[in-house]
């Protein structure tokens, strides 16, 4: 019922000032109070260990509900709203939401190339309860929280004992490196992070026998599959360790020797992921074979990811701890459990020095991921590290009250820890961001769905079912977009002053048909930003400019709102004012005629014909 309460209390829209925020500290730390008394009252429960690691793991789950609600009180929408990386989740929601065939985030003749499973299930969850596009992310990590634990804890369960699945489960939803968890800042990340490892250890390093080998097989290939819709880039890490050990089993010594027919079963495993999670890869690797392509995602990359920076070498507390988890498997290696851990964790370190040479060689994988997958072993190995000291009789008897208190301390530090992300910058700027609308008429909205723009505010198609013709970011931009012939297209567009050349050139290119021009006006002119990936940094702002001018003419462009122009259907030249189609002084020139011609390359047959027609280019 409290649960129930604070989900729809945390809604109501509230003004965000520093008195409401000290409220919510003390109120999250009460909470983090009341659940730890909660937990040791389970924990001395009479009752079998299966059982009362249910019953951990639920109130846990109710903990970590109540908890995030408080800390998103008052706003509809995730952490950070609709900024950074947010800003195209939310516009994939809206896009799946808004059409029956899948379709990428920005681009409209494109599949969607960023793993679709997580946003897609949210997209669905907001169709049948009508519920806006930009309040899912919130809904979404909610629901992590709230259903998490209990699906984390079902798959540890398959692998360790329940009190170990307990710390363990619990370790991955309250360790994080870096001040906010992956939960918030990529739910669809955290997810596909976190399953992977107890579904590696499951279905590939076979640690436990299978319990009947008919349902091995469809399970592992279907929850792969589900896995790699959610986030693939960790199936490349395990893909080159399987290779490697395919490659070298009968002369693994220190971790034991691999038997073929566990290498078998992993292949047929990983294999059927392949096949089956076809219907997400498929399409756009189709048309990267069709347009060519370009992963700039792959290249972002900056300063910050060169030498050691894994979150476990920070002098922090859940560093030391990482480092003692990792202590106490290396210290107990022929564990099969310890054994999986530390093989997954090596081929982890060997693929992120591997993707450093590709990097030195300019051929970056985006490295800074494989740093990030790494962090995720902290709960593992946390948590067995834990219940390695708590089983150890010894030491139990030596010092039993004195080890509790030290866990429950830790334990406390950790609530607090997360609680304290109410403070963060990312849930101020949730907690105090608006719905924008651009001044947009309302009968114009229905008109816009589905329509291309070419666009300076890359949040737009956040919150409208439209398209972009180009990404503001090149690294969120689709690998086939030919985002480099976009630029350039547009690079030379911006040279152009003839209004019905410009309407034509956006009417009638050869990668979209503009509906709608968005610029900003800056100094008198229409300016327009784009981010150029430019490895090895992490990128180059480029500016476009173009004449006000260009949109002067309201037979080609018409204002339907803010800095909106919506381009007319097709304008015969007659109609255009003659001073329009002539050229100035200096204009006639032969660099002014080369730029048109380069132009015309990159326009249809009807668009070519009418430069030609308008401009004498083809007497």
């Amino acid at each position: 019922m409290l649960a129930v309460y604070l989900f729809v209390f945390s809604y109501k829209t509230k003004l965000f000032n520093d008195e409401l925020l000290v409220r919510d500290m003390m109120w999250l730390d009460i909470w983090a109070m009341v659940f730890l008394i909660v937990l040791l009252l389970i924990w001395k429960a009479d009752m079998t260990r299966p059982l009362k690691g249910w019953i951990c793991i639920s109130a846990f789950s109710i903990y970590c509900f109540i908890a995030v609600c408080m800390i998103f009180d008052g706003t509809p929408f995730g952490y950070n709203s609709y900024w950074g990386d947010h800003t195209f989740h939310q516009a994939m929601l809206l896009k799946f939401m808004s059409y029956a065939r899948p379709t990428d985030f920005y681009y409209q003749n494109l599949p969607p190339f960023y793993p679709p499973a997580y946003f897609l299930s949210m997209a669905i969850y907001g169709r049948l309860f009508s519920i806006e596009a930009y309040k899912l992310m919130k809904i979404g990590t909610l629901a992590i929280y709230l259903l998490g634990p209990g699906l984390l804890y079902y798959s540890w369960k398959k692998l360790v004992p329940s009190f170990q699945a307990v710390f363990i489960t619990i370790s991955c939803f309250i360790i994080f490196h870096g001040g906010v968890p992956i939960a918030f800042t990529s739910p669809h990340t955290f997810l596909g992070y976190t399953f992977f490892i107890p579904w590696w250890l499951y279905f590939i390093e076979q640690i436990k026998p299978p319990d009947n080998i008919r349902r091995f097989y469809p399970s592992g290939v279907v929850i792969g599959a589900l896995l790699f819709m959610t986030y693939p880039y960790v199936f490349f890490i395990g893909g080159f360790l399987l290779i490697l050990k395919t490659l070298l089993y009968r002369r693994w010594t220190y971790f034991g020797e691999t038997k073929s027919i566990h290498l078998k079963r992993a292949w047929i495993v990983m294999g059927g992921t392949a096949v089956l999670s076809s219907i997400y890869w498929l399409p756009p690797l189709i048309s990267i074979l069709t347009y060519g392509g370009k992963p700039a995602d792959q290249e972002y990359f900056h300063i910050g990811a060169t030498g050691l920076k894994f979150g476990f070498l920070d002098f922090s507390l859940p560093g030391l701890m990482f480092l003692s988890g990792l202590y106490f498997c290396l210290r107990r290696p022929n564990a099969r459990i310890n054994k999986g851990l530390l093989i997954l964790l090596g081929g982890s370190i060997l693929f992120y020095f591997l993707g450093s040479i590709l990097g030195v060689l300019d051929r970056p994988i985006n490295i800074v991921k494989g740093m990030h997958f790494i962090l995720y072993f902290s709960g593992p190995l946390i948590g067995l590290a834990a219940t390695g000291i708590i089983y150890r009789d010894k030491l139990l008897n030596r010092s039993k009250p004195a080890i509790t208190i030290v866990i429950g301390l830790i334990f406390l530090w950790l609530l607090t820890n997360f609680n304290g992300l109410a403070k963060s910058d990312g849930i101020k700027t949730a907690r105090t961001a608006k719905v924008k609308t651009w001044d947009i008429k309302p009968q114009e909205i229905e008109t816009i769905k589905g329509s291309v723009f070419l666009t300076a505010d890359n949040s737009f198609p956040a919150f409208y079912p439209v398209f972009m013709f180009i990404s503001i970011n090149q690294h969120y931009s689709h690998p086939a977009a030919r985002y480099e012939q976009r630029a350039d297209f547009l690079i030379q567009l911006q040279k152009i002053n003839d209004p019905y050349l410009f309407h034509t050139a956006l009417r009638h290119n050869i990668y979209d048909r503009v509906d709608y021009f968005m610029p900003r006006l800056e100094n008198d002119r229409l300016v327009m930003s784009l981010n150029m990936s430019n490895y090895p940094n992490r990128s180059l702002m480029k500016k476009l400019y173009f004449d006000k001018d260009l949109i002067s003419n309201e037979l080609l462009f018409e204002n339907v709102g803010g800095h909106i122009y919506r381009l007319s259907d097709e304008i015969e030249a007659e109609e255009i004012p003659v001073w329009a189609k002539s050229f100035s002084s200096g204009e006639d020139s032969l660099r002014y005629i080369q730029r048109l011609k380069l132009l015309q390359q990159s326009l249809d047959t009807t668009g070519q014909r009418i430069i030609s027609e308008h401009t004498g280019l083809g007497e």
